[in-house]
């Protein structure tokens, strides 16, 4: 199996993990533990996957109240090439960004990037 197929897995892993959380305390899920490993083994994946990856574990930080970790990881969105990403995962930051611009009291500019996300 190649790195890259290592990596697409544990992110799999990670997303998935992620996604399921039932646990009421984000900062010692699995998912996060899984999400910061991807992050340390920094395998070179699909960029749009890890796009995918990194979105799903902001809405969850933001979603456990971990804030500003929802805020470092979309940073890591931003400094992706955009160029490069999808159409549809472009969107999808920007609603990102909405979302958790909203669970920050921002109503206002959560409306005006999920409208930007509309818009591509």
């Amino acid at each position: 199996m190649s790195n890259s197929e290592e990596g697409e897995i544990l992110i799999g892993k990670a997303i998935r993990s992620l996604l399921l959380n039932t646990t009421d305390d984000f900062n010692t899920s699995e998912g996060r533990i899984l999400a910061q490993q991807v992050i340390q083994e920094n395998t070179p994946t699909d960029i749009n996957l890890y796009a995918m990856f990194l979105m799903v574990w902001s809405i969850t930080a933001a979603k456990g109240l971990n804030l500003a970790e929802s805020k470092m990881i979309l940073k890591k969105l931003d400094d992706l090439d955009q160029l490069s990403l999808y159409p549809e995962t472009q969107a999808t930051i920007l609603a990102t960004v909405g979302y958790y611009k909203g669970v920050n009291g921002d109503k206002i500019g959560r409306l005006l990037y999920l409208q930007k996300a509309l818009k591509i």
